[in-house]
Parts: C-alpha cells; sequence; structure tokens
C-alpha cells in the first residue's frame, strides 16, 4: 500500500489534518516536520531498544530525578510497540533558563512493518502525541518550572543548574490528567485510521479509557471541546466547566469532571504497570456506573431539556463500563502471560496461558 515511511507519514499528516480539522493544520504540519521516526537496530548503540532512542535524544547536559531526588532513565515496558518522546533544549543566559526548543522523536520496535495496519496505527497513535505537545517555562519566586502539554495532559518540573551549564529536571507532578488524554488520543487515532483505511480500527490499546472517550465523543459540545483542548492547553477551565454543566451535580460520586479525571489517572497508572487484562478497573467502571445512575431525571427537575437529550447516552455509558466493570473482576484474579496481554477479553484466555493468582 505505500512505498516507504515518508510517504505513510505524509498520508497520517494529511489524514489528521481533515479529522481534526484546518485550524490546527499549521500545528500538525510542524510537528510532523520536526518529528523523527526512529527504528529499533540492535547494531546500534542508540537505537537498540525503545529505551536507547529515547535517551539518545536527550540532550547531554540535561537529566532527570523523581520527586525524591533520585536520577531517572527512560524505563519502558519491554511490552512497549513504540514510544513517542520530547526533550527540552534548555540554556542557562543571564543565570536564568531559556527553553530553546524540545527534540521530538518516534521510536519504533525493527517489527514495524509501514503495510501492517496494527503497527502503523501505533505509528499514529504516537504522532497523535507529537501533534498536540507544548512547553515554556514559568517564573513562580525563586523558581523557575518546566511545564510541558501533551495534549491536556501535563507534566511539570523544578529546573535546576550549575555553573558549568548542566541542567536538573525535579519532577513537581507529573502525569496529570494523563487518563483522559490517553482515552481520547487513541480515540482520535482510531478514527484518523479508519479513514486512511476505510474499515474499522483494529487497536485494542487503551480499551477502558477509549470506551468512555467514545461515550464523551456522543455529546457534540463535549467531545469537540475536548478536542480544543487538546490543542489548546489554557482551554482545560472552561472544559471542566462544560463537563460539569452536562454531567450530574459534583455531589454525586465520580460524576464532577475532578474526580472522574482523578480516576482516569488512576486507571492509566494501574493500566500501564499491569497490563490492562490485569487492571483491576472495578474500582473507576463500578464507581462510575454507580453514579453514573444518578443522571435520572429526578435529579434534574429544573432541567428537562438535558435530561431528555442526554439520557441516552447516560444509559450507553452505564452499558459500557458495566460491562468493562465484569472484565475487570474476571482479569484481577489472573496473571496472564505477556503473548495474551493483546487479547480482547480476559475470558479468550485459556487455562494453560494463565498463571498464579494476582495478590
Amino acid at each position: 500500500m505505500y512505498n516507504n515511511l515518508a510517504e505513510l507519514t505524509t498520508k497520517i499528516k494529511d489524514t489528521m489534518i481533515d479529522y481534526y480539522g484546518e485550524q490546527y493544520a499549521d500545528k500538525i504540519t510542524a510537528a510532523f516536520d520536526k518529528t523523527n521516526v526512529i527504528i529499533m537496530d540492535a547494531a546500534d548503540e542508540n537505537r537498540k531498544n525503545l529505551n536507547a532512542i529515547c535517551n539518545s535524544q536527550t540532550p547531554k547536559n540535561l537529566r532527570f530525578f523523581d520527586n525524591q531526588g533520585t536520577q531517572i532513565k527512560t524505563n519502558l515496558s519491554v511490552l512497549a510497540a513504540a514510544v513517542s518522546t520530547s526533550r527540552p533544549v534548555i540554556e542557562i543566559i543571564d543565570n536564568k533558563p531559556v527553553l530553546q526548543g524540545t527534540i521530538e522523536a518516534i521510536g519504533l520496535t525493527d517489527t514495524f512493518d509501514i503495510n501492517n495496519r496494527k503497527k502503523v496505527e501505533q505509528l499514529i497513535h504516537e504522532f497523535g502525541h507529537s501533534v498536540k505537545r507544548s512547553a515554556s517555562i514559568i517564573n513562580i519566586g525563586d523558581k523557575y518550572l518546566l511545564v510541558q502539554n501533551d495534549g491536556v495532559a501535563q507534566d511539570t518540573h523544578e529546573i535546576k543548574w550549575d555553573n558549568n551549564g548542566n541542567i536538573e529536571l525535579h519532577q513537581v507532578e507529573i502525569d496529570l490528567n494523563i487518563g483522559l488524554h490517553e482515552g481520547k488520543n487513541e480515540f482520535d487515532a482510531r478514527k484518523v485510521s479508519e479513514m486512511i483505511y476505510g474499515s474499522p480500527s483494529l487497536s485494542e490499546a487503551y480499551r477502558g479509557l477509549t470506551n468512555c472517550a467514545i461515550e464523551f465523543d456522543k455529546i457534540p459540545e463535549l467531545g469537540k471541546a475536548l478536542t480544543d483542548c487538546e490543542f489548546n492547553h489554557d482551554n482545560i477551565p472552561q472544559f471542566e466547566k462544560l463537563y460539569d454543566s452536562l454531567i450530574p451535580d459534583e455531589k454525586v460520586p465520580l460524576c464532577g469532571f475532578k474526580p472522574m479525571n482523578k480516576a482516569f489517572d488512576e486507571y492509566y497508572k494501574a493500566a500501564t504497570t499491569l497490563g490492562e487484562n490485569l487492571l483491576d478497573c472495578a474500582t473507576l467502571a463500578g464507581r462510575m456506573v454507580n453514579s453514573m445512575k444518578y443522571y435520572a431525571p429526578e435529579t434534574m427537575q429544573n432541567n428537562p431539556e438535558k435530561v431528555a437529550k442526554y439520557s441516552p447516552q447516560r444509559k450507553s455509558l452505564i452499558k459500557n463500563l458495566t460491562k468493562l466493570k465484569n472484565n475487570a473482576n474476571l482479569g484481577k484474579k489472573y496473571s496472564l502471560t505477556p503473548e495474551n496481554r493483546n487479547l480482547t477479553s480476559v475470558k479468550n484466555a485459556t487455562v494453560k496461558n494463565i498463571t498464579a493468582p494476582v495478590t
């Protein structure tokens, strides 16, 4: 279908512009022009695995530290098939950190095939991160903070440096809004894939989060506003207000934006740590199902139009999340071998592929 990687990435770029809209064309085009796509090569020390690819993109004078002051390096799951990375280029000028730009790259395993749709969908997902990124340095008192946005997700690091120009980035807050972003980004990636291939996506990534993003998109105002926030990060407070105006009162557990968003972040962190088939998402899905039951006429008597308009979406979301909860209750009991982590459902696992119960 494609003769080379450049031809494929051009197709992805053009389709993303068609999908997101011309208002985002300049940002999408700039991201594609700037992002290097690097394929693993065991013979090259800088490309021998995805960790090496990420670390090779880090400026020599830059080090990362956790919130305890311990230096950290990229440590991706061995199951990762692709990764998108962004590294800041910072210089100290007049004893102040100045952001000179970022180094953008996407790393792919050596099994990547431009004519394998599942592999291409992984690349689409990673480009979805690239086109929605931004970074800035802000000064608060005597501290300088690097704020990096990836869609609605956000990482914040305190910048420290010495007289030799060596720079340390210390975690302040990372992965804020990450669950919501990953669900939305994967939803978008599937839509772009369907536009390219003319048939349903084959991807199974971030199933739980993406199922919820699908339901959000069924409420036009919400889907459009979330897309805008993925590109325009300053609009997140407006999205939060819109969400709370369309979904039940925050007095109902997990219905307001803040508790829902926190649960999404917890879901993401558990999923990436354990693998989604091992994820006990009953905490998220179960509580969401119970709370969404309050999305009924008696709780919104002062707004009958909203009740009539969004009742079908409420029922659909409850159905989706109930199914997710049931699968999670089975999945949390068992540990699946790595080759089965791509199963559509835990129920598809055979007895010989199930190991010891998760404790």
